[in-house]
């Protein structure tokens, strides 16, 4: 049996680039967690040396697949994934999942829903996921997201995947700015935040960003719809004019439709809560 395996294993890194450095989730270690809190649910996978995959479903959003690295790349890029049978299996076979964008920063990739699932119903069947390519240092890189205990955890996620979601695409980072009543104009103490996303978006040119404009309730509708447009386009307008292209934003109109309403352990004022809905939420995502 023990022959087998290592036959079987060395045809496995026969399979993936010459030299790759090989980073994978022991058997002995290689479960899946799942957290759920009144945002969202997760399911977390751990791999030594290298970082974490998440599948996760938030309040706002569909569920995507979401890689983090310890040691992010400098520069983006491309990968490539696919889904292999484990040594054990010679029931299943391989597949090409296709390319995928690599980000520079503290994601390395986040895939939307369609692609997420593939990976998603992968490893419920029993596969391997494995993702490659080149690291910071110019080497070849193989990850390998293992199938065990994923079918354990499935039961609690499962339920997340039918919950409605407000957002039609993938969200690699989410930032917020807060406006005064009745004002369009940005905040001094909006610029540290806009600074970081700034930054994102130069180290990562072919990505985009969503501005999500969003009003309190009070006063009419369509004039809120109005405020909220110009809170919008007032952060498109900085970023412009630091040298971003406005064609890689896309402003959408929220008016008052989407409130930030308070959890239920808060005891904050009704006027606290409006404050909260005075907003732009910028979305970082893929083309």
């Amino acid at each position: 049996m023990k022959r087998f395996l290592l036959i079987g294993m060395l045809l496995g890194l026969a399979a993936g680039p010459l030299g790759a450095v090989e980073y994978a989730a022991q058997l002995s270690e290689g479960g899946w967690s799942f957290r759920h809190d009144g945002g969202g649910c997760e399911l977390r996978q751990s791999i030594p040396r290298y970082g974490e995959v998440r599948f996760s479903v938030e309040r706002d959003r569909d569920l995507q697949l979401e890689v983090h690295p310890v040691h992010p790349l400098a520069a983006s890029g491309k990968g490539r994934m696919a889904m292999h049978p484990p040594v054990w299996r010679h029931d299943l076979s391989r597949r090409d999942l296709g390319v995928v964008p690599l980000l520079a920063g503290e994601v390395l990739t986040v895939l939307e829903r369609e692609r997420a699932l593939e990976v998603f119903y992968a490893l419920e069947t029993g596969h391997e996921v494995r993702l490659e390519h080149v690291g910071s240092a110019g080497e070849p890189v193989r990850v390998t997201l293992s199938p065990a205990g994923f079918r354990q955890v499935l039961a609690d996620f499962r339920p997340c995947l039918d919950r409605p979601a407000r957002l039609d695409f993938p969200v690699i980072r989410h930032w917020r700015v807060q406006f005064d009543f009745d004002e369009d104009r940005l905040r001094e103490t909006a610029r540290p935040t806009l600074e970081r996303v700034l930054q994102r978006l130069r180290e990562n040119p072919r990505t985009r960003l969503v501005l999500g404009g969003h009003a309190d309730p009070q006063g009419e509708r369509d004039y809120n719809r109005e405020l909220s447009r110009g809170r919008a386009q007032s952060v498109r307008d900085w970023l412009a004019q630091r040298g971003i292209d406005p064609g890689r934003m896309e402003v959408r109109v929220f008016g008052e439709s989407w409130p930030l309403e308070a959890d239920s352990e808060e005891e904050v004022s009704e006027e606290e809560v409006w404050a909260r809905s005075r907003r732009v939420d910028l979305w970082w995502t893929l083309p």
